[in-house]
């Protein structure tokens, strides 16, 4: 047989949307619970305005909604910071308690605290649930957007330094001081000049068989007054004399010095200096005493 214990201790089934109709329904709650409220709400308006500097007071007073389980935590913490205001008679003479534990009273009459945290479940459960998963939801869309984006760039970065070790090859050159390795490369220059030059000195019967090949043509043609015109001259120089100066090539002597160009930029292959940008003189800027010439 089920005792009247029993009986009371069943759960009752209440649709969460209509749990605070139920409570005003059934008369555990006034019908102008709100009006209570407010009044509620300006006393702990005027409570958190003096509270003492404990840490996780200040944290549930900031940026939150204070409701009656908060209180109730309040007065726990304040009954430690205040426990020297407290008389023989166990009675706190601390304005700052005395104010939360009227807070408490007044949340406890007529069951507010119930009606309020009936209220907040249906928001909670309408709103607040909806749009955190919303949130979610978006910030896991993200979440994989940005792992995909991170894998798409670690394959781009890994083809790019791949690509970029085959140039580095290509031209001879390490990768670790670009400016400097290509620099350190025009000192082959004249190395590869001189070794041209000497291989052209091979071209020379095909030289004298195209000059003659083309003076027969304009022989032939009867346009004998191009018969003596000079074949690849540039080329015919090159066999003859070999890697020289611009300055003898035009002139036909030799310079008595040679000054060898400076490098790109100017310092030195291998020097890790950075160029500095000459600014000029701030105090030119500034104007003087000379005025602007319109």
């Amino acid at each position: 047989m089920v005792s009247q214990q029993d009986i009371q201790n069943l759960p009752i089934d209440i649709h969460y949307n209509k749990l605070l109709d139920w409570l005003v329904d059934r008369r555990h709650c006034n019908r102008q619970w709100q009006a209570a409220a407010l009044v509620v709400r300006e006393k702990i308006n005027a409570a958190i305005q003096d509270m003492p500097e404990v840490q996780e007071i200040t944290q549930l007073l900031q940026g939150t909604y204070i409701n009656y389980f908060h209180c109730l935590r309040i007065v726990e913490l304040l009954k430690v910071s205040e426990a020297n205001t407290k008389d023989i008679f166990g009675r706190y003479s601390s304005q700052r308690m005395k104010d939360w534990q009227e807070v408490v009273k007044l949340y406890e009459k007529d069951n507010v605290s119930l009606a309020e945290a009936a209220q907040l479940l249906i928001r909670n459960v309408n709103y607040e649930i909806p749009a955190v998963k919303k949130q979610i939801a978006k910030y896991k869309q993200t979440q994989e957007e940005c792992v995909k984006k991170e894998a798409d760039f670690t394959s781009q970065a890994r083809i790019e330094r791949e690509g970029f070790k085959t140039s580095c090859k290509e031209l001879g050159i390490v990768g670790k001081n670009i400016r400097s390795e290509l620099l350190a490369l025009l000192k082959q220059l004249p190395g590869i000049h001189q070794k041209l030059a000497e291989e052209t000195k091979s071209l020379q019967p095909a030289i004298d068989f195209y000059t003659a090949f083309v003076q027969f043509l304009l022989s032939s043609s009867g346009d004998g007054s191009k018969s003596d015109v000079s074949m690849v001259p540039m080329l015919r120089y090159l066999t003859l004399h070999g890697n020289t100066t611009v300055y003898q090539w035009r002139t036909g002597e030799e310079p008595t010095v040679v000054v060898e160009p400076g490098l790109p930029g100017g310092g030195e292959p291998g020097s890790t200096e950075e160029v500095q940008i000459d600014w000029g003189d701030p105090g030119d800027a500034a104007g003087g005493d000379e005025g602007i010439s319109w």
